[in-house]
């Protein structure tokens, strides 16, 4: 009788061979560039933003034990990150331990630091190296009805395109308050356009519309906890893939000198948090590795005022959904 072969030894393989083969499709579309910084098994899906018009409701949600900046269980509707992009051979990107969680040594930032202080350095390589703010989102995007049955998607954006953009069209100029655009009864939906591709995108048009009915509790129920999706890395991962570009690193800083500090929590328990494994929601893998194609740009200037269209007699519709617009910018 033929001995058994070693693989077929192994217990499960045809499950484990189901899996990989899921993996693969799910990375089938995506390059060896610009790799996120969402833990590997995430299973929804990501909101690609195309060129146009588009219609959408941030959801919000009760935020987890990883976030930078507030206690677990405190409502919130984006998750504010620093990151370090395009870093190693593969031009990954990851969280900034020292910006986001305060205490936390960061390899890049130590050697930013040291770049610093040498004068060494061309304005190119310092913004290279310097982390960007993203900011993540639950959505729901109305632009047509095969988008809208997508239902929950997650949206990784360029902080000053978004959230910056957002903010500054919320703030109401007679009483300096805000309107709480997220609130799931109270709240509005969100148009815009996007005009450009990669470095040279655009976010144009904000404006909070009028919502037919309150978001429903299914869906603040399906809402990720969002600081649950991302990779924290670890000092030695960061040293790894940066070695390659700053080979005095390799073997790592001495972990007792004074570190840089970031722009990051100041509640102690964050920075002890941040060095354990990240808890996950609905994940148990690492950082993602399916790649994002045309990245966006990190801050842009604000794009010139363009006066509002003419009101049309009939109003317009998107994805089955009335628009009625309360507040614009241009």
């Amino acid at each position: 009788m033929a001995k058994k072969s070693r693989f077929r030894s192994v217990k499960n393989t045809a499950s484990a061979m189901m899996k990989r083969t899921e993996e693969s499709a799910r990375n089938t579309t995506g390059s060896n560039k610009w790799r996120d910084y969402i833990v590997n098994d995430f299973q929804g899906t990501k909101w690609k933003v195309s060129e146009g018009e588009h219609l959408i409701d941030i959801i919000p949600y009760l935020c987890g034990d990883n976030d930078p900046r507030f206690d677990s269980g405190t409502p919130t509707y984006f998750l504010d990150l620093w990151v370090h992009q395009r870093l190693g051979v593969t031009e990954d990107s990851y969280i900034c331990p020292a910006s986001n969680f305060k205490g936390q040594p960061c390899p890049i930032c130590e050697h930013l630091s040291k770049m610093k202080s040498s004068g060494s350095f061309t304005d190119e390589e310092l913004k290279n190296l310097t982390p960007k703010r993203r900011v993540l989102y639950n959505i729901i995007c109305y632009d047509t009805p095969k988008e809208e049955d997508k239902g929950l998607q997650l949206w990784e954006a360029s902080y000053f395109l978004t959230e910056n953009e957002l903010v500054d069209l919320a703030r109401n100029r007679r009483d300096q308050g805000y309107h709480a655009f997220a609130d799931p009864d109270a709240g509005s939906s969100i148009s815009f356009i996007r005009k450009g591709k990669g470095q040279s995108t655009r976010y144009k048009g904000y404006a909070f519309e009028d919502r037919p009915e309150p978001i429903s509790d299914d869906v603040l129920d399906e809402a990720y906890i969002l600081d649950q999706l991302i990779h924290i890395p670890t000092y030695e991962e960061l040293a790894e893939v940066f070695a390659p570009v700053a080979p005095e690193i390799d073997g790592g800083y001495d972990m007792g000198e004074d570190v840089p500090l970031g722009m990051g929590s100041d509640k102690p328990e964050r920075a002890e948090r941040a060095a354990r494994p990240a808890r996950q929601a609905r994940t148990t893998g690492r950082r993602s590795t399916a790649a994002e194609p045309d990245p966006e740009p990190d801050q842009e200037p604000d794009p010139p005022k363009e006066p509002d269209p003419e009101p049309k007699k009939d109003q317009a519709t998107r994805g089955g959904r009335r628009l009625g617009s309360t507040r614009r910018r241009g």
